[in-house]
């Protein structure tokens, strides 16, 4: 344990450190360096980031002046320090966060995930498109109300995104198994932001399509700041984070149009979350992806094996027109959707679709009748 005391903002504080191995909510296991802080007149700051090494010498004593050798720190806990030493920096997302929204006390909250809960920020914004655009530090937002994260009620991380934006046939595996020419240019589709729907909310089977309704685990870009002609060696700094997305497709009414744009957008079939990894914290062409239904693994691959990699499609989309903060882009689908087993594997009532992406976390959704929700 290390406790490291200096002023920020002329408010004296104790920062209080601990290295602990642990499971994240994405199931992969890291050591994490755990800084807590509590200003005289401010609420308890939780920070934390993956460490290097199992130890951290103990500098007590020798305050901020600690020289990162001396702490035993790697580059990425370096940041950390020098993150709590200035609380505000416009336009930076801080270290290592999971970004959710939830729904407590019948209000939509943006919160932290930190050790198994959930910490508000003392925000305005119910949605992130807002809050990226304000280019605030969400590490100096924190309030201090909590939520245990098995208690909370999740919602998408992006709830109204200005677009979704994704792309066809991106997994080589998968183009080859639909007997398709691996493509040259990105394919391009819009699904409609009325498609959206959180962790643990319904995905409804049609009543007019009952029948060849199919899950796709994907991996998925939150553009975090308005931008246009992004060059691709800068791609990586308009990208605010990665979140995991169902893109539930009704193949028949998919096929019907070459626009794909009605089998792919109906009421509930884009489920989202469960919560927004900052894009500092993981490689998004290295992240192992797993589609479960009903706890059989129907998906299995990695996006090592996407076609068009997250920063050449942000390339290329922003050639055509600007990405608004928020918006979220789906990267593809691999090798294993139902509609190419054989026989056919199509989901019904009742079923449980979860979708794991390392390093983010899992996604899970049950399969629901469509009720009536006629509106006239």
């Amino acid at each position: 344990m290390i406790e490291i005391g200096f002023n920020v903002r002329r408010a004296k504080a104790i920062f209080r450190s601990n290295i602990t191995e642990k499971t994240r909510p994405s199931g992969k296991p890291v050591t994490e360096l755990v800084i807590e802080s509590r200003l005289n007149s401010g609420p308890r700051i939780s920070i934390r980031s993956l460490v290097s090494r199992p130890s951290i010498k103990d500098v007590t004593g020798k305050g901020a002046r600690a020289t990162s050798e001396e702490q035993g720190v790697d580059a990425k806990s370096r940041r950390i320090f020098k993150s709590l030493r200035s609380l505000s920096s416009p336009g930076d997302y801080g270290p290592y966060m999971l970004i959710a929204r939830h729904l407590r006390e019948g209000i939509t909250r943006i919160a932290l995930v930190l050790d198994e809960e959930l910490v508000d920020l003392d925000t305005d914004h119910d949605d992130l498109p807002g809050l990226l655009s304000s280019g605030l530090n969400l590490q100096s937002m924190t309030t201090g109300e909590r939520t245990a994260l098995s208690e909370a009620q999740l919602l998408a991380p992006v709830g109204a995104p200005p677009a979704i934006l994704a792309v066809g046939l991106n997994y080589r595996a998968h183009a080859e198994e639909g007997g398709r020419e691996v493509p040259t240019t990105p394919v391009i589709f819009t699904k409609h932001h009325n498609c959206v729907i959180g962790p643990g909310a319904g995905i409804h089977i049609p009543t007019t399509a009952p029948h060849k309704v199919d899950y796709e685990g994907e991996l998925a870009i939150v553009i975090g700041k308005r931008c246009r002609h992004v060059p691709l060696d800068r791609a990586h700094e308009v990208i605010a984070g990665y979140t995991i997305m169902n893109d539930v497709s009704v193949r028949d009414w998919q096929k019907a149009s070459p626009t794909m744009l009605m089998g792919k957008s109906w009421d509930t079939h884009g489920p989202m979350g469960p919560w927004m990894v900052t894009s500092d914290e993981v490689d998004p062409h290295k992240l192992q992806l797993t589609t479960r239904v009903n706890g059989e693994v129907r998906q299995d691959s990695n996006t090592d094996d996407l076609i068009f990699d997250c920063f050449d499609i942000v390339h290329h989309l922003s050639t055509a027109f600007t990405l608004e903060a928020g918006t979220v882009i789906a990267t593809g689908t691999p090798a294993g959707v139902g509609l190419y087993w054989d026989p056919p594997k199509m989901l019904s009532e009742g079923d449980e679709v979860s979708i794991t992406v390392e390093g983010i976390g899992t996604l899970t959704n049950p399969v629901v009748a469509e009720p009536d929700t006629q509106l006239i």
